[in-house]
């Protein structure tokens, strides 16, 4: 729970305006997080991370 309080003020006070921040123990894009999930539950990755850039 520290952990969660931490970050989010360090989103609300380090963040910038229009952004989006997932909390984890690593940096991940949202390619990499979509990834490693997928990967995780054993599913194919969603077909747009092919096509992002």
């Amino acid at each position: 729970m520290r952990d969660v309080a931490v970050a989010t003020v360090n989103a609300l006070t380090q963040g910038r305006v229009g952004e989006s921040y997932m909390l984890g123990h690593q940096n991940l894009s949202y390619r990499e997080a979509f990834a490693l999930m997928a990967r995780l539950m054993g599913v194919r990755a969603p077909d747009w991370l092919a096509h992002a850039a």
